[in-house]
């Protein structure tokens, strides 16, 4: 009875100090981000949030992540400090004004549609837009980009129109900011 008895505390002790960490690693400078509502890993380097495209909230609870860039943003915190959009460029890039401060960059001979969209989104921060896919430069879906300290966020959503690209990047940088003053004083 004795062995029976250091046997079962042996593999008590055993299985307590084998059981994996069922934490996902994540880099140091998201961690914080982890204590917000709605936010998982995405893998060691990035955490995502799910945004309604109606005002912008976190959407939370089971099903978050479901539907398409037309029904939700897609943002993910990444470490970096280049922007993945910016490596597209060429010298012999053709560049669009759109107008409203925006401009389109094609690269090679790929249509207008499938261009990096560039502006100036909050506090004066460049976006970099990819669209992903649509038939029409003025209708798709793409996937944004704004550096920040360290890190930078890129979202996947859907637009139609300038105000679109504007509405979401604010809200991509509003959830960032959590609240702080968005921009900082002159």
């Amino acid at each position: 009875m004795q062995r029976f008895l250091t046997f079962v505390v042996l593999v008590a002790l055993l299985s307590a100090c084998s059981n994996p960490s069922l934490e996902r690693p994540v880099n140091n400078v998201l961690k914080p981000y982890l204590a917000r509502p709605g936010v998982e890993t995405a893998g060691e380097n990035a955490v995502v949030v799910y945004l309604t495209l109606s005002n912008g909230s976190v959407r939370e609870g089971p099903g978050r992540s479901a539907g398409t860039p037309w029904t939700a943003i897609r943002l993910l915190v990444r470490v970096g400090s280049g922007l993945p959009a910016a490596a597209l460029f060429g010298d012999n890039d053709k560049v669009i004004d759109e107008g409203d401060g925006f401009v389109r960059i094609v690269s090679g001979n790929r249509p207008p549609q499938r261009g990096v969209l560039r502006f100036s989104g909050p506090c004066g921060l460049e976006v970099l837009a990819t669209q992903r896919s649509g038939d029409t430069a003025e209708k798709g879906t793409y996937l944004a980009e704004m550096q920040m300290d360290g890190v930078f966020l890129q979202y996947l959503y859907g637009a139609e129109s300038q105000q679109d690209h504007r509405r979401y990047a604010d809200w991509a940088h509003s959830w960032y900011m959590a609240g702080q003053t968005p921009c900082p004083e002159p």
